[in-house]
């Protein structure tokens, strides 16, 4: 989409293609003038994708204006616009201002997927302003920031005038007694908050005393003078990014008020260096609303202005002298492991966005739990996904056969029907000749599988219950049957298995029965045909490999396997018997070993799954994921090894198997594999995540 370019040509008038992408949350400021006012804006750059919605959402609440911005080469970029809306509705200020932003304005027109008039259309349908944009060509970007800019401060200016008429008696409200709600109380920011105070720097207090220092400056010199430690060095030192400046921040307070000495806390720090501090506790604030935790970040990122607020030494000497420190995969890793509790913690000491601190300023504010549900349900709105299942014949016929087939374990029976989407799975069953069934959808597709219901004569027969099922109440107390088609990639990504397990638990009758009712993961060895990483090496006779950094095998690779590239047997990891299967026991590890079928140079591993209905079926039914099988919506999932090896038919790989639900989104997977070799005796480990 390009919201980091159109972020960095506005804030430091540059423009690069070698952006990351971004992690959750990233923030620039900038100071400009308004009416003569200097104005220091703190702009936060969110993470477009799905996996990042449930940390974006949380930054919503206490914005002042919203910028939404799509590729105009990109068309699903452009439709994504109504989700985030959406989102904006449900999170946001009601009275935020908002502005739409076409990036890439400046391409050739071949490659426009999307009109200025649609651009514009979209714009007026949702009452906000409009600017097609290029942050390559800066064009319009400092129009648009101002435009919101000044939007802002009209707001503002005439919310603060409303208050004073009211207070005069100009306004009168209806019910005297009245209090204002909490919105409004955050609303009651007023344009001055915002306008820079030259004279009035942030009052910091010591990180190994009680003495208040007037600013960023006079806290390095007050640390260098009084306790010989010199923040400035450590920061260029050990090449500090943002999060790790914040967990040192709150190590050497941690440690002042656990009474440790200040020679104690430095010889820690000589001894281990940053892995003193890189730990979960330290990214939560010590002393609440710290301001020197965004002051050192804010600054370095602030405008270069000779007038500009603060300017620590670190800054400029790293500027000019240090190299930034690389960007590995551990870095990136942990990052998007550390990000989501770390923002969250910023609403609570972010000086400049006042409004994410709430209520009486002694109090710590409460920080919403992670909302890793919206996205989830959001992805499943939308008729794309649907199609895709129901064309999936593997899948759809698989269902079909095991219910329709199986009619004695529905006839008269009550159906429950996990996550019903279209409503398939409940006309099935009701096909069998169940009683009554119940389906269950928490995305606005509950709504469409109403309609379908009706429209095909089963309105008498199937309720559709729009819901979270954890969170609903059923028209019955029991169930017969429960019904789901819940597996994701690696079988148990997306976590529904766990939504299964709680409606089995509270509503499936004593001898009901699940379908599917039997699963199991599987894993092989695969050589890499594609060229995954080295399609890169070659291009056309070019020498792409640069590119090549930007590929994290990390990431596990979602797509379809190619039989030939199969090396070795397919190993069981572990068979799950949906009836008695608890919630812990999906978090695993297991042993394994991988028997090499023919020669070659083995690029990493491949997991699939079986789904089987068998318990009191007069015909029972199967289907697989498997590489051999026919391909199906799920694909196989490909780790790729950071060493690929050579192996020679007739030998073995053993190794280890470890998969769990990721500690902060837990529809997200971690998978770990350790593996050697045949004879070899060191073991070879690599991590891996399914985001």
């Amino acid at each position: 989409v390009g919201k980091s370019c159109v972020l960095l040509r506005y804030s430091d008038d540059s423009f690069t293609t070698s952006f990351i992408t971004t992690i959750g949350i990233d923030f620039k400021v900038k100071t400009i003038d308004v009416d003569g006012k200097r104005i220091k804006l703190q702009i936060w750059d969110t993470a477009g994708q799905e996996r990042f919605r449930t940390i974006t959402t949380a930054y919503y609440r206490g914005a002042m204006g919203i910028l939404l911005v799509y590729d105009v080469t990109d068309d699903h970029s452009f439709q994504n616009i109504r989700n985030w809306m959406t989102q904006i509705k449900q999170n946001a200020s009601s009275n935020v201002n908002k502005i739409l932003i076409a990036n890439k304005c400046d391409v050739d027109k071949s490659e426009r997927m999307v009109t200025t008039k649609q651009g514009q259309d979209l714009a007026d349908e949702f009452g906000i302003k409009f600017f097609e944009t290029s942050a390559k060509n800066n064009l319009n970007i400092d129009e648009a920031f101002r435009s919101i800019a000044i939007d802002v401060q009209k707001r503002l200016l005439e919310t603060e005038q409303d208050r004073l008429d009211t207070a005069n008696g100009s306004k009168f409200r209806v019910d005297e007694q009245q209090e204002q709600t909490k919105e409004e109380q955050e609303e009651a920011e007023t344009w001055d908050d915002w306008v820079e105070d030259e004279d009035n720097e942030d009052a910091i207090t010591c990180v190994f005393c009680p003495h208040v220092c007037a600013g960023v400056e006079p806290l390095h010199a007050h640390l260098d003078s009084e306790h010989a430690f010199s923040l400035t060095q450590r920061l260029a030192q050990w090449h500090l990014d943002m999060y790790g400046t914040i967990q040192l921040i709150n190590y050497l307070r941690q440690k002042t008020l656990d009474g440790v000495a200040v020679d104690a806390i430095t010889a820690e720090l000589a001894s281990a260096g940053p892995e003193a501090f890189r730990q979960e506790q330290f990214l939560k604030p010590v002393l609440m609303n710290d301001p020197l935790l965004y002051c050192l970040e804010a600054d370095s990122d602030d405008d270069s202005d000779d007038d500009s607020e603060l300017k620590p030494a670190a800054t400029a000497t790293q500027k000019s002298t240090a190299q930034p420190a690389p960007v590995t995969e551990d870095v990136v890793a942990r990052l998007q492991r550390e990000n989501d509790e770390l923002k969250q913690q910023l609403l609570k000491y972010s000086g400049l966005v006042r409004n994410f601190v709430v209520g009486d300023e002694s109090e710590p504010a409460v920080v919403p739990a992670a909302d890793n549900d919206t996205y989830y349900f959001d992805s499943y709105s939308h008729v794309g996904i649907h199609r895709e299942m129901i064309s999936d014949q593997v899948r759809t016929d698989g269902y079909r056969n095991a219910i329709i087939n199986n009619p004695e374990l529905f006839k008269g029976k009550v159906v429950l029907d996990v996550g019903c989407g279209t409503g398939i799975l409940s006309m099935f069953a009701a096909q069998a000749g169940a009683a009554k069934v119940i389906g269950v959808d928490c995305s606005e597709m509950g709504d469409v599988a109403r309609d379908i219901v009706r429209d095909n004569g089963f309105g008498d027969i199937i309720t559709i219950v729009k819901g979270k099922v954890e969170d609903i109440q059923l028209p019955v107390d029991k169930v017969d049957v429960i019904v789901s088609e819940w597996m994701g990639y690696c079988l148990l990504y997306e976590s529904m298995l766990d939504t299964v397990l709680f409606a089995r638990d509270k509503w499936m009758a004593p001898g009901g029965h699940l379908f599917p009712d039997k699963c199991s993961m599987h894993l092989q060895g695969v050589t890499d045909s594609t060229k995954r990483v080295g399609f890169w090496d070659d291009v056309y006779g070019f020498n792409m490999k640069a590119i090549k950094s930007k590929i994290s095998i990390r990431d596990a690779f979602v797509e379809v396997v190619d039989p030939k590239d199969v090396l070795t047997s397919r190993a069981l990891l572990k068979s799950i018997d949906i009836d008695t299967v608890t919630y812990d026991e999906l978090d695993f590890h297991s042993d394994f070993v991988l028997d090499v079928e023919k020669a070659g140079i083995m690029f990493g591993f491949v997991s699939s799954f079986d789904i089987g209905f068998e318990h009191d079926c007069a015909k029972p039914e199967y289907f697989t994921t498997g590489v051999e099988g026919k391909p199906t919506h799920w694909q196989q999932v490909f780790f790729h090894v950071e060493k690929p090896f050579a192996v020679e038919a007739g030998q073995r790989v053993e190794g280890t198997w470890w998969v769990r639900r990721n500690a902060e989104n837990p529809r997200f997977l971690d998978v770990e594999i350790q593996w050697k070799l045949g004879h070899e005796t060191e073991l070879s480990k690599q991590s891996f995540r399914i985001h």
